[in-house]
């Protein structure tokens, strides 16, 4: 016998041996059984191109191939599952079964397939089939799973061991839970352009469209393009390559009194060796079509080894007043990523983005991301660097080519612990923009630590003024902030108390800023003291023109007094400078040879000599007050980082 046709005679065997157990057998069983020894493809549906011994994607657009279409298959189509498992079980029929395994396309798999145990040494494909019962392969072994454009009523796969991939995708939908608890899969889990609809009902099984925890995955899970109805479950699961779930639809919001609701995608204590992809991908008409997630997003303690990426991704839940948890969209506290996280692009969150914690070692980029109506906490988190859109100078003759970052708003910011080793800038920093982006977070209580941060990026960036001017708007805000400590026996007596100690306190701060910048501007204490000394420059002048200006000596008074000599004095006494008197008074510790010799008159006529002695007093005490202010400035004694 020719070795072309020992398939055929094997084919007969193993129809004759399927006769003699099942009986009669309908068209589409014959045909698989013709085709099982080959490895070819068992076509039970029309086929445009008889000459291909494969489906094609023109097979899969006929809407008569369609699982989920009119029931109008007929019995020519209908496989008994109880025949699959006896192909995959039975020792004699398993001889004759080709090592590509057991290849369907079409048919309508009557009664529950159940393979548990088995060790499948072959390939189950099972092609834009129907299969209205449950698929049970708990711990099951087989080479290959392929159910690409299948409609089922649920798979039970706990700890099935796949030596390659498994395919629910291309049109693939699941109605009822597709379990995959610790399952190994050698190459990829593929979802593409599934439908998975298992939504919460308070019914025993509900609520967990995609229920794979501890799954491991030797390469990647793709979910690109897919729609489910329920929670996505990949608990603790381990992946070799990348979690991609570009364009899909995940919609399981919180609802009230409903177990089971809320999370659309559970990914907490998640390995990936690879990137988690949550982006907008591209659509058949070219547009892009956002990761869309309708309920919340965990991913906590989950360790990514490249990209965490949400670019152009839709996050919102359920919002319920009084329901815990109702306003989590994005809940990744403790997450470690070892490039960058990305939400950026059009990035849209209507809820809380949680990243406490987490630990970036990249750039946190949120360029174009909008969280206007998000609360954003990355509390103690920290990244190798910050990038935005629309905080930082754009360089000259340069246009910016996206929209500004939409940052949430006031009290929903949360930045205390948060660190990043730079701001990625070509234009510089701009430090106003940033001070109002630092004034979101609450304000009570004051936290120091994104001002002394701020500040320090800035001054390795090399721009100091930029952060004293941080430092001051920082120490301004915490004294502001400020309130009096301690009881008082009077509750009246208390509130006047406490309202005179804040009216001081604010008063000796604003002197602070206006003399030193709280010590972070030293320089302006000479400033005012040179402001103060022109002042009595021109007061002192006008006083000495008035006569009201006199010699301390009472012999040199009372000819400087005398209207016949016309304000002098004698040969030996200095004569009187009122910009070299107004300057010995402003600086302490400092003799000109003027504050001695000269006064404001002692018996004066008029109120004119009173205002220029209590000009004096007042100039010798800011002069004082000035020059210490500015040696503690220099010396660091008021602010302390």
């Amino acid at each position: 016998m020719a070795m072309e046709d020992q398939p055929q005679g094997r084919a007969s065997d193993l129809t004759a041996l399927a006769e003699a157990k099942f009986g009669k057998l309908s068209h589409a069983e014959k045909l698989l059984l013709e085709k099982v020894p080959s490895g070819d493809f068992a076509i039970c549906g029309p086929k445009r191109d008889r000459a291909d011994s494969n489906p094609t994607k023109e097979d899969d657009d006929d809407p008569r191939n369609n699982p989920g279409g009119p029931d109008k298959w007929g019995e020519a189509r209908k496989i008994r599952a109880d025949l699959v498992a006896w192909l995959c079980t039975d020792q004699e029929a398993r001889e004759h079964v080709h090592w590509r395994g057991i290849q369907v396309y079409g048919a309508d798999v009557t009664g529950p397939v159940n393979l548990s145990f088995v060790n499948i040494p072959f390939q189950l494909a099972l092609q834009h089939c129907r299969l209205k019962e449950a698929i049970n392969l708990r711990w099951a072994e087989l080479s290959q799973l392929d159910l690409e454009g299948s409609l089922v009523y649920g798979i039970l796969a706990a700890g099935v061991i796949v030596k390659n991939d498994v395919l629910l995708s291309e049109g693939f939908s699941a109605v009822g839970e597709v379990q995959l608890l610790g399952a190994q899969i050698g190459g990829d889990l593929d979802c593409s352009g599934g439908a998975f609809t298992n939504p919460p009902r308070n019914i025993a099984g509900s609520g967990n469209a995609l229920h794979a925890d501890r799954i491991k995955v030797k390469s990647s899970i793709f979910l690109r393009a897919s729609t489910v109805n329920g929670e996505v479950r990949l608990l603790a699961a381990q992946i070799g390559g990348n979690l991609e779930c570009d364009a899909a639809t995940f919609t399981n919001p919180l609802q009230k009194d409903l177990a089971g609701s809320g999370t659309a995608l559970n990914a907490s204590s998640i390995t990936v060796v690879g990137s988690v992809f949550l982006r907008h991908g591209a659509a058949v008409d070219g547009k892009d079509t956002p990761f869309i997630a309708r309920g919340q997003v965990n991913a906590i303690q989950a360790e990514v080894g490249g990209q965490f990426d949400c670019s152009g991704g839709d996050f919102s839940n359920s919002e319920q007043a009084g329901v815990e948890n109702s306003r989590k969209v994005l809940w990744a506290p403790r997450i470690t990523v070892k490039s960058a996280v990305f939400l950026e692009d059009g990035f849209t969150a209507n809820g809380v983005v949680d990243l406490y914690g987490a630990n970036i070692g990249g750039p946190f980029s949120c360029r174009n991301g909008n969280f206007q109506n998000a609360t954003l906490n990355l509390t103690n988190a920290s990244a190798g660097s910050l990038t935005d859109s629309g905080l930082n100078n754009v360089p000259a003759g340069a246009v910016a080519d996206e929209g500004p970052t939409i940052w949430p708003q006031q009290d929903k910011l949360l930045l205390d612990g948060f660190v990043y080793g730079r701001i990625s800038s070509e234009g510089g920093i701009n430090v106003k923009e940033r001070l109002k982006w630092l004034g979101r977070q609450t304000r009570a209580p004051f936290r120091r630590q994104p001002y002394l941060h701020l500040a320090k990026v800035l001054r390795e960036s090399g721009d100091s003024n930029g952060a004293r001017q941080v430092l001051e708007k920082m120490e301004e805000l915490r004294r502001s902030g400020e309130k009096p400590v301690g009881g008082r026996s009077s509750k009246w007596l208390a509130k006047i108390i406490d309202l005179a100690r804040i009216r001081m306190a604010r008063l000796w701060s604003l002197f602070l800023k206006v003399s030193i910048g709280y010590g972070y501007y030293p320089g302006r204490a000479i400033r005012l003291i040179i402001l103060l000394s022109v002042v009595g420059w021109i007061v002192y002048g006008a006083s000495y023109d008035a006569r009201t200006m006199v010699p301390t000596d009472k012999d040199a008074y009372k000819e400087f007094k005398d209207p016949k000599t016309e304000r002098q004095v004698p040969p030996h006494y200095p004569t009187f400078s009122s910009p070299v008197y107004s300057l010995e008074n402003s600086l302490p510790l400092v003799k000109l040879g003027q504050g001695d010799k000269w006064q404001p008159d002692p018996e004066p006529d008029g109120w004119s000599p009173v205002l220029v002695r209590w000009f004096l007093r007042l100039q010798i005490l800011l002069g004082w007050l000035l020059a210490t202010l500015f040696v503690a400035g220099v010396s660091g004694v008021v602010h302390k980082e």
